[in-house]
């Protein structure tokens, strides 16, 4: 048996430096009409852009895949940039206020439970 030295792969080499992922993801917010055109546009400039890359003859496959990742990171950022999180718009920085997720009901506000409840404890007509 020939002693033969193997050729290393510039992708998984790329893998294991951290240059590469396996996979990408992309997040899409779809609450509000708007949402849809948006994302129609960003889908069409990704698609032309992985297009591009295919057809690229001067990059290796490694190089390939790296701009295709950059592509879809770009594709993600103006899509999370489109919209602002509810989530995170109704609660300020103490932590009070704002929306809670309640097993029972789900994402709800707790605005005004407290002068709700404070209302109820100084109000003697609901105490028999």
């Amino acid at each position: 048996m020939r002693n033969t030295r193997l050729k290393h792969n510039a992708t998984m080499m790329s893998i294991r430096a951290g240059i590469l992922r396996m996979s990408k993801r992309i997040n899409v917010p779809m609450i509000h009409p708007d949402h849809i055109k948006t994302a129609s546009n960003v889908f069409k400039d990704l698609a032309y852009d992985l297009d591009k890359i295919l057809k690229n003859t001067r990059s290796d496959n490694s190089e390939k895949c790296f701009m295709a990742q950059s592509s879809l990171m770009m594709a993600h950022a103006r899509l999370e940039k489109q919209w602002k999180d509810p989530r995170k718009l109704y609660q300020d920085h103490r932590g009070e206020g704002g929306l809670i997720h309640d097993k029972w009901n789900g994402l709800r506000s707790n605005r005004g439970e407290d002068s709700l409840k404070k209302k109820f404890e100084d109000d003697d007509s609901f105490t028999g």
